[in-house]
């Protein structure tokens, strides 16, 4: 982490963003589909301020996608990587919108 801190430092950041993605995905026969897929993506974030590294936001979001084989993708692998990186970016643009609706609200 100091390294990031003084890799954000250089830039001349007042915060960083640090988050980690998990993505999971579901192809059971018997309860969904054989040409179906659920992707569910969970990401933890934390916002530091760069000069004293204390959190000062943190969150946790979850998203899920369900996914169908296209007519016109190649084999499986394909609909469940799209099913996948559709998931992870629904829930980044929600830490996103956790992380400026955090920076916009009126100090206390």
């Amino acid at each position: 982490m100091p390294y990031l801190r003084e890799a954000a430092a250089r830039f001349q950041a007042d915060l960083l963003l640090v988050y980690a993605t998990q993505v999971q995905t579901f192809r059971q026969d018997r309860f969904i589909g054989s040409n179906e897929v659920k992707a569910r993506c969970i990401v933890d974030s934390v916002l530091l301020d760069v000069r004293t590294g204390i959190v000062v936001h943190s969150a946790q979001v979850a998203e899920s996608v369900d996914a169908k084989k296209a007519q016109g993708e190649l084999n499986f692998s394909e609909t469940v990587a799209k099913a996948e990186a559709n998931a992870s970016g629904k829930a980044l643009l929600k830490v996103a919108d956790g992380v400026v609706a955090y920076i916009n609200e009126p100090a206390n």
